[in-house]
């Protein structure tokens, strides 16, 4: 009996946690493809009735427009994996429709991160040397610095009073 129960609340448990989608990115992928393909676009035109692009590459007197979308596929608390990917470029030539391309996940290539560290030259200083640096620089005695113990500023101040 009690294998009976332990294998029910097992299998309540793993059927409850289903996977969380969320869409990201531009939502119009496919009226935007109709309406390219049917219509002679100017690249304004295009901005205007779809919005700004993901991305933007220009190359000479060729302006490239990406709009992107995805979709993220969470499990619980693991990692989010990315399952569907649509990336749709316009290619302008003087702002002047020329081609258009579409890619899916599938055409994605992953890239290896240099993980490399720039080093910062310039004042290298202990741990003690940092914190004795600040002794004695703070302090508000009177008559040394910008400011009085009575509040008023030493030397003239700009455009007279």
């Amino acid at each position: 009996m009690k294998k009976v129960i332990l294998s029910l609340l097992v299998t309540l448990f793993l059927t409850a946690c289903s996977p969380i989608r969320s869409q990201h990115g531009f939502n119009n992928m496919a009226l935007m493809r109709s309406w390219v393909k049917e219509n002679t676009v100017l690249k304004p035109e295009l901005q205007a009735r779809f919005g700004p692009a993901s991305f933007i590459d220009t190359e000479g007197d060729v302006t490239s427009l990406y709009y992107v979308s995805f979709t993220k596929e969470r499990f619980a608390f693991f990692k989010p994996t990315i399952t569907e990917r649509n990336i749709l470029a316009v290619h302008f030539k003087d702002n002047v429709y020329q081609e258009s391309a579409e890619y899916k996940l599938e055409d994605g290539k992953d890239i290896r991160l240099v993980s490399d560290i720039t080093p910062i030259y310039g004042k290298q200083m202990t741990v003690i040397q940092q914190i004795l640096s600040n002794v004695g620089r703070f302090n508000n005695v009177p008559g040394q610095g910008r400011g009085r113990s009575d509040g008023s500023v030493l030397g003239p101040i700009p455009g007279g009073i």
